[in-house]
């Protein structure tokens, strides 16, 4: 009997998630940024295409589909230390020092970028060691 928490109907939707993502994303940075105008429709048309064109790799979507629950993770626990330390008496003040603080700010950045790391190293990992002993071998 299928229900509705059952993971292998998520298989097929695995495509959607990462156009998705990068749709939404590459709209909300030309909105922020009026890089190429003001005009939503632009900046939604020029999103649209870029989502679309992950679908060309699948390499692409692989590594999208591998780093989101980390990233997900990650941020749920960011958010879940806040609340701990909230919850033992931290003011709001205090709290904007510290994430204004350089070191958190590079600890996160290097959390984030090596959630990014393994999701390549993962997706093309042993492809490119592949690819790479089949060249070495021609030499």
């Amino acid at each position: 009997m299928a229900t509705f928490l059952d993971v292998g109907l998520i298989q097929y939707f695995s495509v959607i998630f990462p156009v998705l993502l990068v749709f939404t994303i590459v709209y909300a940075l030309l909105q922020k940024t009026k890089l190429i105008g003001e005009s939503p429709a632009i900046n939604a048309l020029v999103a649209i295409v870029s989502g679309l064109l992950v679908l060309l790799s699948k390499d692409v979507t692989d590594v999208i589909n591998y780093a989101l629950p980390w990233f997900a993770v990650a941020i749920i626990f960011l958010i879940l230390l806040i609340l701990l330390f909230k919850m033992f008496g931290l003011k709001d003040d205090t709290l904007a020092k510290v994430v204004e603080d350089k070191t958190v700010y590079w600890t996160v950045i290097g959390i984030f970028l090596a959630i990014v790391g393994a999701s390549f190293a993962h997706v093309l990992g042993q492809s490119a060691l592949e690819s790479s002993s089949t060249t070495a071998d021609q030499i």
